[in-house]
């Protein structure tokens, strides 16, 4: 709705003034009435979606009731001692809903200081029994090296044992992880 100004010169005639008040009067009534229009037109929509509105409520309501969602851990300056497998992250949950399915996620940033020596990482998602690996070539002694890797997963038992291990091909070589990030969030 717009409200405009009518100047009216010094000595303007009585039904000149009333004529300009008329058309406004008139003009603020039909703004008035179109917004009526359309606040009730929206009372419709509204009342014509509640169903989905309480539907989402209650898939909402749904989806907080169960077990937690997203799991996080962070690792920094982890030092590879040796050319065996030390542990560098780990996550262990006792909560894990059975009827999700879950996204595992690594993301990792480390420096190995060889060129002629690999680096070897492995993750298990069943608390060691089973182990995944990754080795990955030297290019370049100042090279940091980034590793993401995700993976989805249904979990068969409430709880989640993921262990990540690394090893560096020759003891002599130093290989430090700045940080080590091992994440577990529920999709669906």
């Amino acid at each position: 709705m717009s409200i405009g100004y009518t100047p009216f010169p010094d000595g303007a005639r009585l039904d000149t003034v009333r004529n300009t008040l008329n058309t406004f009067n008139g003009d603020a009534a039909t703004n008035i009435n179109n917004l009526l229009a359309e606040v009730t037109s929206l009372d419709y929509r509204i009342s014509d979606n509640s169903s989905d509105i309480v539907d989402l409520g209650t898939r909402v309501t749904a989806l907080e009731a169960v077990a937690p969602y997203y799991y996080y851990t962070h690792y920094t300056n982890v030092t590879v001692p040796s050319d065996s497998y030390s542990a560098v992250a780990e996550l262990h949950r006792t909560d894990i809903d059975v009827s999700g399915t879950y996204e595992i996620k690594f993301s990792a940033n480390y420096t190995l200081d060889s060129v002629t020596h690999s680096a070897y990482v492995r993750f298990s998602l069943d608390n060691g029994a089973t182990w995944f690996e990754y080795r990955r070539e030297p290019k370049d002694k100042t090279d940091t090296e980034a590793i993401n890797y995700s993976l989805p997963h249904v979990f068969t038992s409430t709880s989640a044992d993921i262990l990540v291990e690394a090893r560096k091909e020759s003891s002599g070589d130093n290989m430090e992880f700045s940080y080590f990030d091992v994440i577990l969030e529920r999709k669906k």
